[in-house]
């Protein structure tokens, strides 16, 4: 069973939640009266903490061709590490397939693969890994 490398583009939403009650009644204390006086107060004066919450929503890839799962991993990699990718991982058989595409050969037709300096594309330098399927951009 050959397992393909999926990429996890991610989304995330910052927002501001209430904690109801910084302060927490006890049992264990005594003043029982006091603690539900000073809690009701607090309530009345608006005395409310907030905390920020990061949610974060994980979205596998799923694209139509390798250039726009290539292009997609670039933007996302830039938005998440707030660096420029480098690296291009691909395993054998897609490295093959994304060679065949016409879609390469249109883009190398237009700026073509730097064989002088290593194989590139799209400014990422391309390693090809024998028993990896799939293929990922790294930082």
């Amino acid at each position: 069973m050959s397992k393909r490398v999926e990429f996890i583009e991610w989304h995330e939403t910052s927002r501001m939640r209430l904690v109801p009650d910084a302060y927490a009644f006890s049992e264990k204390r005594g003043w029982h009266w006091l603690q539900r006086v000073c809690l009701w107060i607090l309530r009345k004066l608006r005395c409310q903490h907030y905390e920020e919450v990061v949610d974060v929503q994980r979205h596998v890839l799923h694209c139509e061709s390798f250039m726009e799962s290539i292009f997609r991993q670039n933007r996302s990699v830039q938005a998440v590490f707030n660096r420029k990718p480098t690296r291009l991982v691909i395993g054998s058989e897609d490295y093959e397939e994304l060679m065949g595409s016409p879609e390469v050969r249109q883009y190398v037709a237009l700026s073509g693969l730097d064989y002088h300096h290593g194989t590139t594309i799209q400014g990422l330098r391309l390693e090809i890994v024998p028993w990896m399927r799939g293929m990922v951009v790294l930082p």
